[in-house]
């Protein structure tokens, strides 16, 4: 009788373990976005989301969850249980304005844990049609004039104005930044001719540029975007190795398994070799990466 119970204990020491070790079960994936539905990160997430679910044979669907600039979204799957149905599909430029808060209740490096990067893409630099400014060479004589030239990003904390710094530490030009809260707007303006210069993500520059409402004056990846292979990069056009890109990336808790965070990272690598899903990232811009977590500490540390 004792060796028959101990017989059954150890069975079920057994299944648990196997359980355990199962990965995804029928409990749903939620993919966290920052962004409230149509928002770009919200289309990069659905997308990601229907071919993994085709994939995987499991629900995964988006949960909107926006506000602080995705600090919110990031929080929470920070904080979730790492059991690997709780992820979030994070975009640089909120990454870092959450990095940058002076109250978070979460520490990127420490709480997150990076599956795959999704893709990049670049920031471009546009003068309003009324500046007279055709290139970046012209807008570097222009500059040397007073009173100093106006540029428009979406935030003292973005990205964009990272790079107009950076841009202007490396020229010499003291320009003046003026902050908005929406790219919407930031965009009538620049049409408009109340400010000369703005830069933002290439999905939301390129219809502009292409309906020459904007002049392009340079991307900010290494090399020309195929996105908008007219328009040179700054380090082409002025300062050799210059590079600034946005990107996307798919996070969890730090303390997921190693297991289940590599085969979630083959599960995307898989997805993003779909040819479909490429042409649909494709279309917003992005360029497909698919780094591993290695790759992509790599890739941040440089």
């Amino acid at each position: 009788m004792l060796g028959f119970l101990v017989a059954c204990i150890l069975s079920l020491g057994a299944v648990g373990v196997v359980q355990a070790q199962e990965w995804p079960t029928a409990k749903p994936i939620r993919l966290l976005s920052g962004d409230p539905p149509g928002g770009l990160v919200d289309q990069v997430s659905r997308i990601l989301a229907e071919a993994l679910q085709i994939q995987l044979k499991q629900t995964v669907w988006v949960e909107n969850v926006g506000g602080a600039s995705a600090a919110i979204s990031t929080a929470i799957v920070a904080q979730a249980d790492p059991d690997g149905y709780t992820f979030a599909m994070v975009f640089e430029p909120d990454t870092l304005n959450a990095t940058l808060k002076a109250k978070n209740s979460f520490d990127i490096p420490k709480d997150l844990s990076h599956i795959a990067m999704v893709g990049t893409t670049p920031m471009v630099l546009v003068a309003s049609k009324s500046s007279g400014i055709t290139d970046l060479h012209q807008l570097f004589e222009v500059s040397k004039a007073e009173p100093p030239q106006m540029y428009g990003s979406v935030g003292a904390r973005s990205l964009g104005y990272l790079v107009m710094s950076l841009l202007a530490k490396n020229s010499g030009f003291n320009w003046r930044h003026v902050p908005y809260k929406a790219q919407a707007s930031l965009m009538q303006d620049i049409m408009g001719g109340y400010i000369s210069l703005c830069i933002g993500p290439l999905h939301f520059m390129k219809p502009y540029v292409d309906g020459g409402q904007v002049i392009p004056l340079a991307v900010t990846s290494p090399f020309r975007s195929r996105n908008l292979p007219q328009v040179p990069s700054v380090s082409e056009s002025a300062y050799p190795g210059f590079a600034a890109i946005a990107w996307w990336s798919i996070v969890a808790p730090t303390q997921l398994s190693s297991r289940i965070v590599q085969r979630m990272h083959k599960e995307i690598l898989l997805v993003l070799k779909n040819k479909a899903v490429a042409e649909k990232l494709g279309a917003l811009g992005i360029d497909v990466v698919g780094f591993s977590p290695d790759q992509f500490h790599n890739f941040t540390e440089k």
